[in-house]
């Protein structure tokens, strides 16, 4: 008759996590579907019938002879099996959050993470092998997040939690170490870099032209405001794309 009150507590071991939103600008979609096409074309990749990696989204690129018709049956909605890939190469996507501004600007560097994560959406919904590579350091390690190259199912996800967990309210520590080890790699398990970084400094820049000057394939998306107008070497113009995320420029 509800006249005594009988509480019990309980252990909780659950976690929250609250993915990044996609970014999505009318500029930044343009120049995001134009090095889509750009990279579809270089990729060259032969699907492997042999290798099922999980049921997909239909998409306008799919055939027919890919839908998988008992999922579809079940869901109501078009699936597609996703396959494997005999070629292993890959989109490197690199985040760079170390903030050289007298004034720390956090809404930039939380559109370098959002906009990482729209290219990895992309990306690894149309199965290509995508890599993530930060300075940011994760909130649960303290190590910097990064991700090997996978197209595989929970990818996606692999990645939305690490950029998820990336810790703003700490600086994030020098890009030296990635650039050196950027300069190391080869590219020929790389399709395209695509480098998200508010921090225009003379360094970072300097690691761009060495890209072009050995015509490596990259872009940079910058992320600007009223306040961050950087100026960028000639040189790598071509292959910038500053990102405007004040109010208007957003969708």
């Amino acid at each position: 008759f509800l006249t005594h009150e009988l509480p019990k507590s309980l252990p909780v071991d659950s976690q929250l996590y609250v993915y990044p939103r996609p970014f999505r600008g009318m500029d930044f979609n343009g120049a995001l579907r134009q090095l889509n096409g750009e990279v579809a074309t270089k990729r060259h990749l032969q699907e492997d019938p042999f290798e099922y990696l999980g049921i997909r989204e239909y998409t306008p690129r799919d055939t027919l002879r890919d839908v998988n018709w008992k999922a579809t049956a079940r869901s109501g909605e078009l699936k597609v099996n996703q396959k494997g890939c005999t070629a292993q190469r890959s989109v490197r996507l690199v985040v760079n959050l170390e903030d050289g501004a007298i004034l720390r600007q956090e809404d930039l560097l939380e559109a370098s993470i959002e906009m990482a994560a729209a290219a990895a959406e992309l990306f690894i919904g149309q199965g290509i092998r995508t890599s993530l590579e930060t300075n940011g350091p994760d909130l649960l390690t303290k190590e910097a997040v990064c991700l090997k190259a996978s197209c595989g199912a929970g990818h996606l996800d692999s990645i939305f939690r690490g950029l998820a967990r990336i810790d703003l309210e700490k600086p994030a520590p020098s890009f030296e170490p990635i650039r050196e080890r950027l300069e190391e790699m080869e590219d020929r398990e790389s399709l395209c870099t695509i480098f998200f970084s508010a921090d225009a400094r003379p360094e970072f820049q300097q690691l761009l032209e060495k890209f072009r000057k050995e015509k490596r394939e990259f872009i940079w998306f910058c992320p600007v405001n009223r306040i961050i107008r950087p100026e960028i070497n000639a040189g790598i113009r071509p292959y910038t794309r500053l990102i405007d995320v004040e109010e208007g420029g957003r969708l």
